[in-house]
C-alpha cells in the first residue's frame, strides 16, 4: 500500500482553475489536453511556466496565470481582463520599480520603501514609473554619492475613467426549458470514464451539466479514481422580442455584473455616469465609470 501511495504521489490526478469567469473549466481543460497536459501525466514533466505562458498567448482576455502544483493536484489560478486599460510591457520592467497599469490621477501616495516619483494631484499614465526602486544616497552638498537597489514597497491611489459601452438586441433567441431530463452517472479513472444509465439521449436541442469529484485522501491528494453524475437538460430555441422595460433591466443587471467584477478585482467604484438608449433593434448603454485603483507592491503578481 505505501509503494502504491508513493506511484500514485509522482502523478497529477486533478486538474483545477480559479479566477476564470469568461472562459471555461472545460474549454481552457480541453486547450491543456490538447497542449499534452492532462490528468495521469508525471508531475516532473510539468512546465509551470510553459502553461502560464500558452494560456496568455492562446486567450486574449487572460491578463495574468500562475500554474502551481500541490500534492497530486494542478491548480491554475488566473485573472481576466477586467475592462480596464492594462500594459503589455510589464516582463520589460524593472522589478524593483512600482508602475502604473492605468491612466488616472494620483489621489493618495503611501511609501515605504523606494524613491517616490509623483505626488498627489499628478496625472499619469498607463506604463509610468510611480515608485523607483533605486534609493539614493547624497553629501552635504547635495551631491549622490551612491545608489541602492531595492523593492520598491509602496501604495498608490490612482483615481481613473472607465469607458463603458453594452448593447442588448431587441429580438433574442432564448432556451425554453421542456422539464424533460436524462441523468447518468459517471465513474472514471485519469482522464477516461464510463456512464452508468439506460438509453441514450434524444433531445436535438440539450444543455449538459457534469459533476465530479476525486476520491481523496486529503485535501490536495486527489487519488486517479472519479465519480460523478452528467444530466441533461432539453429545451427548445424559441426568438422573443423584448420590451423597453426588459431591455433596461437586462442592460442593468449587466452593468451590476461588471462592477461587481471590477470590485472583485480591488477596484472601489467612486460613481458611474450611464445612458440608456433604446431603438427598434436594440437597447444601448453607454457612459463613464470613475474609479479608484491601487498600485503597489502587494499588488505585483
Amino acid at each position: 500500500s505505501l509503494v502504491l501511495l508513493k506511484l500514485m504521489s509522482l502523478y497529477v490526478w486533478n486538474i483545477s482553475f480559479t479566477g476564470n469567469m469568461e472562459y471555461s473549466d472545460q474549454l481552457l481543460a480541453k486547450f491543456l489536453k490538447g497542449q499534452s497536459y492532462r490528468m495521469g501525466m508525471r508531475i516532473e514533466d510539468i512546465d509551470c511556466d510553459g502553461i502560464e505562458s500558452r494560456l496568455r498567448n492562446q486567450f486574449d482576455n487572460i491578463t495574468w496565470v500562475s500554474a502551481e502544483i500541490r500534492g497530486t493536484r494542478l491548480i491554475i489560478h488566473i485573472k481576466e481582463n477586467d475592462g480596464v486599460s492594462v500594459t503589455a510591457a510589464d516582463e520589460k520592467r524593472e522589478r524593483s520599480s512600482i508602475y502604473s497599469d492605468y491612466e488616472g490621477t494620483v489621489v493618495s501616495i503611501i511609501t515605504r520603501k523606494g524613491t517616490p516619483l509623483v505626488k498627489v494631484g499628478d496625472t499619469v499614465s498607463a506604463g509610468d514609473e510611480l515608485v523607483s526602486g533605486k534609493v539614493e544616497f547624497k553629501n552635504d552638498a547635495g551631491e549622490i554619492v551612491s545608489e541602492e537597489a531595492v523593492y520598491a514597497d509602496a501604495k498608490v491611489v490612482i483615481r481613473t475613467r472607465i469607458m463603458y459601452s453594452d448593447a442588448v438586441k431587441r429580438v433574442q433567441e432564448q432556451k425554453i426549458y421542456t422539464g424533460r431530463t436524462k441523468c447518468y452517472r459517471i465513474v472514471g479513472v485519469s482522464d477516461k470514464y464510463v456512464k452508468l444509465g439506460l438509453g441514450k439521449v434524444k433531445y436535438s436541442e440539450y444543455d449538459c451539466v457534469t459533476e465530479n469529484d476525486n476520491m481523496k485522501l486529503s485535501n490536495d491528494f486527489c487519488l486517479p479514481i472519479w465519480h460523478g453524475k452528467s444530466t441533461y437538460y432539453e429545451y427548445n430555441i424559441q426568438s422573443v422580442e423584448m420590451s423597453d422595460s426588459e431591455l433596461e433591466m437586462q442592460l442593468k443587471e449587466r452593468l451590476i455584473t461588471y462592477l461587481h467584477k471590477l470590485e472583485e478585482n480591488n477596484v472601489q467604484i467612486c460613481s458611474n455616469r450611464v445612458n440608456i438608449n433604446l431603438n427598434s433593434s436594440s437597447g444601448i448603454m453607454e457612459g463613464i465609470i470613475e474609479a479608484d485603483v491601487t498600485e503597489g507592491s502587494n499588488n505585483r503578481q
